[in-house]
């Protein structure tokens, strides 16, 4: 975005400030660090060490109230640590722009992502969230290849779009983390006028297997789920038996068999839930291109809220 001025700036955001950042949304290279030890199993959550951020400069906050904190963060609470590298001259208005724009998110890594806005987002009170993980082929540090598939894909191509639509990039060799991935739909969430109540998780791919993941370990988060050619691990079919999903895949798959997401399926339904699953007898690994096409699954998603339904694990 042509006319802004590009300067370094820390962002110290306290628990229960739900204020917003004022970030602008423009075409950004920004960068966001959380603390590390917010991820399970970090070692920055053991006493006596610090926060790493950006150029080897480490945080030591008191051991015992860090220890408290993170504990309360763990259920809830906002502490994050925002250290921004590019915002624009947009911040001293508040005001985010509309479109699709490039971001960074750090966690214990470098996180792009893009983030579409639609038109009415300055005036709407709240608008719903579809997260959006994409395949193993759009991994790396050009986050312009995420636009090759599903919603991103969608909205240049549809400025009409009715969804705040989040879709990160995962970075070379590596997998989709839930952990990660959470991180920065709080991030997002905190920072921008999404409802709460109606964010959801979508994948294709190996993004089908990240949203399966993502739904066992963090499904409080999401209203509902929309695994593309996955798959998961059906002996823990137990924590989705109460979440609305729908399942998709092709009959001809020969890279993910279809196997994988009826195993899922049917232990779901063993675990008495009741998902809803549509095979395309004629389509091989991608089986994305139908299941995105058209308004279905979007007017499904909505008919779904994370309010009135029993919370799953975290």
């Amino acid at each position: 975005m042509s006319g802004n001025r590009w300067f370094p700036v820390r962002i110290v955001r306290e628990m229960h400030d739900r204020e917003t950042a004022g970030f602008d949304n423009g075409n950004q290279a920004g960068a966001v660090a959380v603390p590390q030890s917010r991820v399970e199993g970090n070692p920055a959550s053991r006493e006596g060490q610090g926060i790493f951020l950006d150029q080897g400069e480490v945080l030591h906050p008191p051991s015992s109230l860090y220890r408290s904190l993170l504990l309360m963060n763990r259920f809830g609470h906002s502490l994050v640590w925002i250290l921004c590298l590019g915002i624009s001259s947009a911040m001293t208005t508040g005001r985010a722009e509309t479109g699709q724009k490039e971001h960074t998110f750090e966690i214990r890594r470098s996180l792009d992502y893009l983030l579409y806005l639609p038109e009415r987002h300055e005036s709407a009170e709240s608008l719903p969230m579809i997260v959006f993980l994409h395949g193993a082929g759009e991994r790396g540090d050009d986050v312009e290849k995420v636009k090759r598939h599903g919603p991103p894909m969608r909205v240049e191509k549809d400025p009409d779009f009715d969804f705040i639509v989040l879709s990160p990039q995962c970075p070379a060799g590596q997998r989709w983390s839930a952990d990660d991935v959470v991180a920065l739909v709080e991030h997002v969430t905190d920072n921008h006028k999404v409802d709460r109540d109606r964010i959801y998780l979508t994948g294709l791919s190996m993004g089908g297997f990240g949203t399966w993941d993502i739904a066992m370990r963090h499904s409080r988060h999401f209203a509902a789920f929309a695994p593309i050619c996955g798959g998961g691990n059906p002996s823990r079919a137990r924590f989705l038996r109460n979440l609305p999903i729908w399942v998709f895949h092709g009959a001809k798959d020969n890279v993910v068999p279809l196997s994988m997401s009826r195993e899922m399926v049917d232990a779901i339904k063993e675990a008495g839930g009741n998902p809803k699953f549509t095979i395309y007898p004629e389509a091989g690994h991608d089986s994305w291109t139908e299941a995105y096409a058209g308004r279905e699954l979007y007017d499904w998603f909505l008919q779904h809220r994370r309010s009135g339904r029993p919370q799953g694990r975290r």
